[in-house]
């Protein structure tokens, strides 16, 4: 079995692909599944077919034109997935504060890995390990 691994410090997300082709995107085939990463726009993957059929949503020409990622299928949403309500939270009884970090929201969503280039770490035929470091800090 052959792996993608997207790695954001310690969170790991594993798809099974195989075969890397190394450009702007990054195909990956292996005979049934054909996917193509972003690395460059948030670790998104803007197309993913088994045996020729769709899968995921491919990236519309809107993500080509502008690196939109949510004109894409997946790109994985770390630190947090889904809206932060009123843009704050408490941990640990320390309130927090998150901007938010699209136009046409008012909240922040999705976290911030997807605004920013992922680190190819690996290629091989039969993986690709991308790296994104947070360190915590907004951006």
């Amino acid at each position: 079995m052959c792996a993608i691994w997207i790695r954001e410090i310690s969170h790991l997300i594993c798809l099974f692909l195989i075969r890397a082709d190394l450009s702007k995107l990054i195909t990956l085939s292996n005979g049934y599944w054909e996917i193509d990463v972003a690395p460059g726009h948030g670790a998104s993957i803007t197309r993913a077919s088994y045996n020729g059929r769709s899968i995921l949503r491919p990236a519309t020409q809107a993500f080509f034109e502008t690196g939109d990622v949510f004109e894409t299928g997946y790109f994985p949403m770390v630190p947090y997935s889904n809206r932060i309500e009123n843009g704050c939270f408490e941990f640990m009884g320390v309130p927090h504060t998150v901007s938010p970090n699209r136009h046409d929201q008012i909240y922040p969503i999705h976290g911030n890995a997807w605004t920013k280039a992922w680190t190819i770490e690996e290629v091989s035929p039969a993986q690709i390990i991308l790296e994104h470091n947070h360190t915590g800090k907004a951006g």
